[in-house]
C-alpha cells in the first residue's frame, strides 16, 4: 500500500531532524556554557569596586538574559526547520496581492 511504502521514508526523515536538533541544541547549551564560564572567569579578576559596579548594573542578569535569548532563538528556529513552517510576512503592501478587501 501507498501508506506502507512512505512509513519508512517518513520515520527516517523523522529520525534525521530530532538527530540534527539534538545535536544542534546539545552543541548550542555547550557554547552557551563555555561563552558563560569565560565571562564569569574575566569577571573574577576584577578590582572590588568595579564587581560592586557590574552588580549594581545588573551586567551578569544582561548578559544571561541575552544568551537565554539567542538559545530560545536557536529552538524555535530549530523548531520551524523541523515543522517546515516559514513565518512569512503580516504586513503587506496595499494593492501587491492582499486578499483583504477584494
Amino acid at each position: 500500500s501507498l501508506f506502507g511504502m512512505a512509513l519508512p521514508e517518513l520515520l527516517t526523515r523523522i529520525a534525521i531532524y530530532l538527530g540534527f536538533g539534538v545535536v544542534t541544541t546539545t552543541g548550542m547549551f555547550y557554547l552557551f556554557d563555555q561563552v558563560k564560564s569565560l565571562f564569569q572567569a574575566q569577571l573574577t579578576g576584577l578590582p572590588a569596586d568595579v564587581l560592586a559596579m557590574v552588580g549594581i548594573m545588573k551586567l551578569d542578569m544582561a548578559f544571561t538574559l541575552i544568551l537565554s535569548a539567542a538559545m530560545t532563538k536557536t529552538v524555535i528556529n530549530g523548531w520551524n526547520k523541523l515543522t517546515d513552517t516559514r513565518s512569512g510576512r503580516v504586513w503587506q503592501k496595499p494593492g501587491t496581492g492582499g486578499t483583504i478587501g477584494m
